[in-house]
């Protein structure tokens, strides 16, 4: 999977196609909670940036969210 960012319009993150197949690995569901963000690392400079995604996944009783799991790490 690759993060980038648009170079016309919309300087906005693009998240390319293999997210789907990442949300599929990892059941993720409605209700779910994903944050991305940006991981430095001093020793490389500006280019040593990796992209990461912590994911929740909601706990449900009867259809409805009750709370939230431990979140669970992963490299783009």
């Amino acid at each position: 999977m690759r993060c980038s960012i648009r170079k016309q319009k919309y300087l906005k993150p693009v998240i390319s196609s293999s997210w789907v197949a990442f949300a599929r690995s990892k059941n993720l569901g409605i209700g779910d909670k994903i944050f991305f963000y940006r991981e430095l690392n001093d020793e490389d400079g500006p280019s040593g940036a990796k992209y990461k995604i912590k994911v929740q996944k909601a706990t449900k009783v009867f259809g409805a969210i009750v709370g939230y799991g431990s979140p669970v790490h992963a490299a783009i």
